[in-house]
C-alpha cells in the first residue's frame, strides 16, 4: 500500500508529466476549468491532449424542447472559455469520449478502450469530479485493466467542493489506494463573468472588487490607479462609499432612537417622499458626520422606487468588504477574489436577462455566494426561483443567502411591529425555501458558518500558503 507521502510525490509527478487530462462533462464546468488551467500551464500544448467524456444523445431533435441534460451545451461552455482564457488550449470535440446514457458496463469499457488505446499518451490524468457514478465505476475498472497491461500510467482525482479537499487514486498491485492531498485548486484570476460563462451565462456587474489587488473592475472597464484620472477618481468615489457606508452601521446595528424601524418605514411613505424621508432620516443621526451624509445620499438612485432597498445593498456590500478585506478573517486564509454589485445574468443564447443579482461572493476555488437584500416582501416561489438559480449559475455548490435588514433581536422581540410585516414575511419565505438567512448584525458569523467547512480545512492546512492554481 502507497503512504499518503508516496502518493503526493506520485500526484505532483503526474501534474508536471501527464500528457493527458480526461474530465467528465457537467453543468458545473468549473471543477473541470480550475485543474485544466493548472495542469495546462505545465505543459508542452503540442504535446498535451484533453479528453472529455460526455454523451450524444439526450439531445431534443425539437429546438423549441429543453432536454434533461443539455452535455453538448455544456462541452461547449468550457471550450469557450478555456479558449479565451487558457492561453494555447483548444478543447477538440474530435477527441471527446461519448458513451451511452443507460450504463452497459461492457459498452463503457470498449469505448474506453478504444479511445485511450488509439492514443499514443502514456500518462492519464482522470479528473472525475462532474462525473456520474457509474462513470466512476467504468473508468476504474478500466484502469485496473489497463494496468495489468503495464504500457500506460493513469491517476483519479476528485475535487470536494464544500471543502476544497483533492481526493486522489492510484492502482498498484492489485488494489487502489487513495489519500488527500493538502493542495488547494484556486485561480487568482477568476472572475464571475468566467465563472458564470461556464454555466452558459453572460454577467455584467456595476461593480467588482478584487480582494487581492483592491482594485475595482467597473462596468468591463478595469480601473487602475496612477493610469487614468478618471479612473482613481471612480475607485476613492467607490472607497468613501464604503467608508460611509461601515460607519453608518455601526450606529444602525445599535438602533438608537428607534432608527431601523424608521428607516423601514420609508418603505410605506407616499410614492415620491420615500427619497425625502429616507434623506431627512439620514440627516437626523448627529452621530454621523456631515461628509459620510452627504456621500450615502448622494450613492442612491432617485430614480427607482424603494430607497431603502437601494441602501441596504450599499451598507450589505459595505459590511461584506470590512469583514473580509481589512483582515477580520486572515485565519481562514487568502480564499475570497471578488465580491460584485448589481450583477445582471443573461442567458447566452437569449435576449432577455435571466436574473438580477443584488451581491455576489466569489471564491477563487470558483464557489459563489449570491445575496439577495431584502428590505420587503419576498414569495417563496421567488426565493425557490434565488435556490434554483444559485444552483444554476455556481452549480451543486451555489449558496443563495436572504439578507435581512432586522438584527437577531429584532426578529425575536419585535416581529409584531406592523412596518415589520414584509420583513418577517421575505423571511418565512427565505425558510421553506430552504435559503440560508443573515441577520445583518451578524453577517460574519453567518458567512463564517456558511463556509465553516471550507474555513476548517484552511485552517488545518495552513490559511493560505498552500499551492495555488495560477
Amino acid at each position: 500500500m502507497e503512504s499518503k507521502r508516496e502518493l503526493k510525490d506520485m500526484w505532483d509527478a503526474m501534474l508536471k508529466g501527464c500528457d493527458t487530462y480526461v474530465m467528465c462533462s457537467t453543468l458545473n464546468q468549473i471543477v473541470n476549468y480550475l485543474p485544466l488551467k493548472k495542469i495546462a500551464g505545465m505543459h508542452d500544448r503540442k504535446n498535451f491532449c484533453i479528453r472529455n467524456i460526455t454523451y450524444k444523445d439526450g439531445e431534443s431533435s425539437d429546438k423549441d424542447l429543453k432536454p434533461r441534460f443539455s452535455n453538448k451545451e455544456w462541452d461547449e461552455n468550457i471550450r469557450a472559455v478555456a479558449g479565451k482564457y487558457i492561453s494555447g488550449v483548444t478543447i477538440n470535440p474530435n477527441d471527446n469520449i461519448y458513451l451511452n446514457r443507460n450504463f452497459n458496463l461492457e459498452s463503457y469499457l470498449d469505448t474506453l478502450e478504444r479511445a485511450i488505446c488509439e492514443s499514443k499518451s502514456k500518462f492519464f490524468l482522470w479528473n472525475l469530479t462532474g462525473g456520474q457514478r457509474n462513470v466512476l465505476f467504468a473508468v476504474q475498472h478500466f484502469i485496473e485493466l489497463d494496468c495489468e497491461k503495464g504500457s500506460r500510467k493513469h491517476m483519479i482525482f476528485y475535487l470536494e467542493g464544500n471543502t476544497q479537499r483533492i481526493i486522489v487514486g492510484c492502482y498498484d498491485g492489485g488494489h487502489w489506494d487513495y489519500a488527500e492531498m493538502n493542495d488547494v485548486y484556486e485561480d487568482s484570476q477568476l472572475t464571475i463573468s468566467q465563472v458564470f460563462a461556464l454555466a452558459g451565462f453572460d454577467a455584467t456587474a456595476g461593480e467588482e472588487y478584487f480582494f487581492d489587488t483592491e482594485k475595482w473592475k467597473v462596468k468591463g472597464n478595469i480601473q487602475q490607479s496612477g493610469k487614468n484620472s478618471n479612473a482613481v477618481d471612480h475607485h476613492k468615489k467607490i472607497e468613501d462609499r464604503n467608508e460611509a457606508y461601515t460607519h453608518f452601521f455601526q450606529i444602525y446595528k445599535e438602533n438608537e432612537k428607534d432608527l431601523i424601524s424608521k428607516m423601514v418605514q420609508t418603505n410605506c411613505v407616499e410614492r415620491g417622499k420615500q427619497w425625502s424621508r429616507l434623506e431627512e432620516i439620514i440627516d437626523g443621526i448627529t452621530a454621523l458626520d456631515n461628509n459620510y451624509k452627504a456621500c450615502i445620499k448622494n450613492s442612491l438612485n432617485h430614480e427607482g422606487s424603494m430607497p431603502f432597498g437601494y441602501f441596504l445593498e450599499y451598507m450589505t456590500q459595505a459590511v461584506l468588504l470590512d469583514e473580509i478585506k481589512n483582515g477580520k478573517w486572515e485565519t481562514y486564509g487568502n480564499r475570497f477574489q471578488s465580491l460584485s454589485f448589481n450583477v445582471s445574468i443573461k442567458n447566452k443564447n437569449k435576449k432577455d436577462a435571466f436574473c438580477q443579482l443584488d451581491l455576489v461572493l466569489l471564491l477563487k476555488s470558483g464557489q459563489i455566494v449570491c445575496f439577495e437584500c431584502k428590505s420587503g416582501s419576498m414569495e417563496s416561489d421567488n426565493g425557490k426561483a434565488r435556490e434554483y438559480t444559485a444552483y444554476v449559475l455556481g452549480g451543486v455548490y451555489g449558496k443563495p443567502v436572504l439578507i435581512t435588514p432586522l438584527r437577531k433581536s429584532d426578529f425575536c422581540c419585535d416581529a409584531q411591529k406592523l412596518e415589520y410585516k414584509n420583513i418577517i414575511r421575505a423571511i418565512n419565505a427565505a425558510n421553506r425555501a430552504g435559503l440560508e438567512i443573515c441577520w445583518l448584525d451578524c453577517l460574519a458569523e453567518g458567512i463564517k458558518k456558511i463556509f465553516e467547512p471550507l474555513f476548517g480545512v484552511c485552517k488545518a492546512v495552513g490559511g493560505g500558503k498552500n499551492e495555488q492554481y495560477k
